[in-house]
């Protein structure tokens, strides 16, 4: 099986390249069409839609600050263009969400913040209980990954690039974490069959199938690993992809009462 492999390439950098970027950009569309589709039907004021246009923001500016941060890596010219290109979207984002809510403002943010924590801990269904483990784990792993560049994940052979990527992983939880606690409260209220919750649970499979495809790829491949985080890692990605699928094609409307 590892001759079947040989032509593959093998260095952590090259896997870092398959689940870094490519994963989290299709959380970002599919957060980009929900919003969409919210604004033609007049409903970015709804607390779900404000929520997802901070994210958005959030995650431009986590974006950005990487970029500065590891700025040695990059060419100047494509520096230049991801801080333009993430700038405007962290501007937009946020613009909508200061006209959707009646201003900007900090204070009101941060203690939405500090009260969906504590939503986090009160569930009120066994699958809501799934999307909050879901949310406090993203945010986990978003300290452990992104703010420090030294904080090792599971390869075994990081390079600076390597690194790079997989704190803009990292990065991506900060959305990904949005969006879980997005569909816990979608959970708790019976509205997982709405279309914007549907398509944030194919979103998250999604993601989630990316990922497991990179991890097999890594071990077939050759790529050193931990064991115990692989496993980790492979496990929580297929209960990722069984719960949201199943919620994707079955979830129903809660009655009306």
């Amino acid at each position: 099986m590892a001759n079947l492999f040989d032509w593959l390439p093998t260095t952590a950098t090259a896997m870092q390249l398959v689940i870094a970027p490519g994963a989290y950009l299709w959380l970002i569309v599919a957060c980009l069409v929900c919003l969409k589709e919210a604004a033609a039907h007049g409903r970015l004021s709804s607390d779900t839609y404000k929520r997802l246009n901070l994210g958005v923001m959030y995650q431009s500016i986590v974006f950005a600050a990487l970029a500065i941060r590891e700025r040695a890596l990059l060419t100047k010219p494509s520096l230049m263009c991801c801080l333009a290109l993430l700038g405007a979207t962290a501007f937009v984002a946020g613009r909508v969400y200061a006209v959707s809510a009646g201003g900007f403002s900090l204070p009101t943010i941060i203690k939405s913040f500090l009260g969906n924590l504590r939503d986090l801990i009160a569930p009120k269904t066994l699958v809501s209980g799934f999307y909050s483990l879901c949310a406090a784990l993203a945010l986990y792993m978003f300290f452990w990954q992104f703010p420090s560049p030294g904080t090792p994940l599971f390869l075994l052979d990081e390079g600076p690039v390597a690194v790079l990527l997989k704190q803009a992983r990292g990065g991506g939880m900060v959305l990904a974490g949005i969006v879980w606690y997005t569909l816990k409260d979608a959970a708790d209220r019976g509205r997982l069959a709405a279309s914007t919750f549907r398509q944030l649970n194919l979103a998250m499979a999604v993601v989630a199938v990316l990922q497991l495809a990179a991890y097999g790829y890594m071990s077939l491949a050759g790529v050193p690993l931990v064991q115990k985080l692989y496993r980790m890692l492979m496990s929580t990605g297929i209960a990722t992809v069984l719960v949201c699928d199943f919620q994707y094609f079955f979830a129903k409307k809660k009655p009306e009462a």
